[in-house]
């Protein structure tokens, strides 16, 4: 039912140099070492023999840089893992941060003008991590003779503290609601049936066409918003026992933050100064609750505001989790990047527990199986240390018939 413990993944992904700071002439300071999980950054502080009196180094589950495109980078970065996890039941996201124009909706979805186009329907590469676990899920699904799946999905935002529907934007504002079973959600939210790779990639699309979006001095192409594509994939088996259907409800997350700014680079002012300011308080919080994590401390601020509570249980929860860090390589930005590296580095440290996701009472049934065979194993094991012939095997396998008086596992 559930594995060990896991610590969330870090990935860390620089991008190259922008025009602008070519144009500039800015100083690379970021750089990845040879091992392919370290990286340097240098201060901008020289030293009476001309060398950088501010060194840091960082070591994550695995760094990135430029030379990477988009194929060696969802190779690399376990949204692999991630999908076969969700295929088997476990709920899973992945979540891009790091300061606006860092490239995290360029390693989410891939790049703007290639994944809105309406003739686009997959396999630029170009292309994120969205549309090639897109076609990895449908794969497998159609390989798959144990079992079938129901395939739906969802897309929404989190622009100025409001939740809205990116598939049905006319829906106005939506509410977060908290139940014992699923925790936080968002109520009302409208789910659509993906029979086919191309159902998928329609929604992908229809969400990132109606994000909002602000062109600024450090992103032309700035995302005003945290947006969330929701992946629901129920596996459905026969149980080889029973007879009966067993339903595991796996969960695929995307996550592509929208990045902090500084108003003295970006230039914002007006609507977009205010948007600004509630991106830069939503991600203060996330810092705050990956900081309390890493801290292992008692009281954990997830209900301080709807991105963390919508998060909550990717961190320190029953979720698989990679984070993806991108930052700038430019000097300019040297105090952002270390930031993004510094949060990145307390959020690997931060513990989950998976868990496969499971009606109440079919969980109760499995996990009583899981007893039984469990006690048999050792009563033969005991019988035969003592010199005694193993037990008779033809016992009844216990039914849900047998456990219907009996309370379900909370």
């Amino acid at each position: 039912m559930s594995g060990a413990q896991e610590n969330i993944k870090v990935v860390v992904r620089i991008r190259p140099l922008n025009d602008l700071e070519l144009s500039r002439g800015d100083k690379k300071v970021v750089t990845c070492l040879q091992d392919g999980r370290s990286l340097r950054v240098e201060g901008g502080v020289m030293d009476d023999f001309g060398k950088s009196s501010q060194l840091r180094e960082f070591t994550f589950n695995t760094v990135m840089d430029e030379g990477e495109d988009q194929k060696g980078f969802y190779d690399k970065c376990g949204v692999q893992e991630l999908v076969s996890k969700a295929l088997s039941g476990y709920s899973a996201t992945i979540f891009a941060y790091g300061q606006t124009g860092s490239g995290k909706t360029y390693s989410v979805s891939g790049k703007e003008e290639v994944i809105v186009d309406d003739s686009y329907t997959g396999g630029h590469a170009k292309e994120g991590m969205v549309p090639r676990a897109a076609r990895q899920i449908c794969e497998a699904m159609e390989r798959a003779s144990e079992c079938r799946y129901n395939l739906k999905a969802a897309c929404y935002e989190i622009y100025n503290e409001q939740v809205l529907d990116l598939l049905n934007p006319d829906s106005g504002q939506l509410q977060i609601r908290e139940s014992q079973s699923q925790g936080f959600f968002v109520e009302n939210l409208l789910v659509v049936e993906c029979h086919a790779v191309n159902d998928l990639m329609e929604v992908f699309k229809e969400g990132t066409r109606n994000r909002h979006v602000a062109s600024h001095t450090m992103n032309r192409d700035s995302s005003r918003s945290h947006s969330l594509l929701c992946l629901y994939i129920d596996r459905i088996a026969t149980d080889p026992e029973t007879g009966e259907e067993l339903t595991q409800y796996g969960k695929l997350t995307f996550v592509d933050l929208a990045g902090s700014e500084r108003l003295k680079y970006s230039g914002s002012s007006g609507e977009m100064m205010k948007e600004t300011g509630n991106i830069n308080r939503s991600l203060f919080t996330l810092g705050k609750v990956i900081s309390t994590l890493d801290k292992a401390e008692s009281f954990v601020p997830y209900r301080e505001s709807k991105l963390t509570k919508l998060l909550m249980d990717s961190l320190g929860g029953s979720s698989s989790c990679v984070m993806v860090a991108c930052c700038s390589p430019s000097a300019k930005y040297t105090e952002e990047s270390l930031n993004t590296l510094q949060y990145a580095y307390r959020a690997k440290n931060i513990t989950n527990s998976p868990v496969i996701q499971m009606d109440s009472t079919q969980r109760l049934v499995f996990q009583l199986r899981q007893e039984v065979a469990q006690l048999r194993a050792e009563n033969i094991q005991l019988r035969l240390d003592k010199g005694l012939p193993p037990p008779d095997r033809g016992l009844p396998t216990p039914t849900p018939a047998d456990f219907k008086q009996m309370r379900p596992v909370p």
